[in-house]
């Protein structure tokens, strides 16, 4: 299998630069949560973790740590993504994070207000497009199963399913200065209704179900063309 070689040419084979990539953003990431959780505002802001945002940025950061901890390891199966699997699904999220901000929510609220909101940057767009980069750069190629895009939507509905029943059962309300209950007005039932929200999800887990698949295309043709193009090893 030509895959393994040093000088395979679909990602860059260097497991300090993977590391140290893996902990940058990471570390920028951080930053964007721990300001948007409290320390940015001056009090703890319990409705946080209440919005998708928050959460696969969360997960993406500690992914990174874990897998930079991982690949430093002798014994590590580099550069085969570490928990391959939970890669490929976070990386959706994320992806979800990002075009669910930039098509649905006034381009991530970046500027909204006319403000620069610089967190709003780093989780809608920096963490997302990085989390992406670090598959495209430094992953073996051909990881990625044709059973799995239909599951990496999981994630996202879990966290739909888990806001309705804060909303409908707890009474939580999330957005009270702008008198809704729901964090994103995609999903505001109240605004919508169920037929609304119902037809924009459906859309939108077609849409990245077919995204998923985007992906394992790329991942399998990027292989493919590794393969084709490297001289066997005598």
């Amino acid at each position: 299998m030509t895959r393994f070689r040093k000088d395979n040419p679909m990602y860059i084979h260097s497991r300090a630069a993977s590391v140290v990539y893996k902990i940058i953003l990471a570390l920028v990431g951080i930053s964007a949560l721990l300001y948007e959780v409290g320390f940015g505002y001056g009090y703890f802001r319990s409705v946080f973790f209440c919005y998708f945002t928050n959460l696969s940025n969360i997960a993406v950061v500690a992914y990174l740590w874990a897998a930079a901890v991982a690949a430093l390891r002798k014994d590590s199966t580099w550069p085969e993504p570490w928990q391959p699997k939970l890669k490929h699904a976070l990386m959706l999220a994320i992806t979800v994070t990002w075009l669910v901000a930039h098509f649905l929510l006034d381009h991530g609220g970046v500027f909204k207000g006319g403000t620069f909101h610089w967190t709003s940057l780093v989780l809608h767009y920096i963490v997302p497009i990085g989390m992406i980069l670090d598959w495209l750069l430094f992953d073996r190629k051909g990881t990625m199963s044709k059973f799995e895009p239909p599951c990496w939507i999981a994630f996202p509905l879990a966290y739909l399913a888990c806001i309705m029943v804060g909303v409908w059962c707890f009474g939580l309300y999330v957005r009270v200065d702008d008198h809704s209950r729901w964090p994103y007005d995609f999903i505001d039932f109240d605004k919508h209704g169920v037929p609304g929200v119902a037809l924009t999800v459906l859309l939108l887990i077609v849409g990245f179900v077919i995204l998923g698949y985007v992906y394992m295309l790329v991942d399998h043709l990027m292989d493919r063309t590794a393969s084709n193009t490297l001289p066997a090893k005598s």
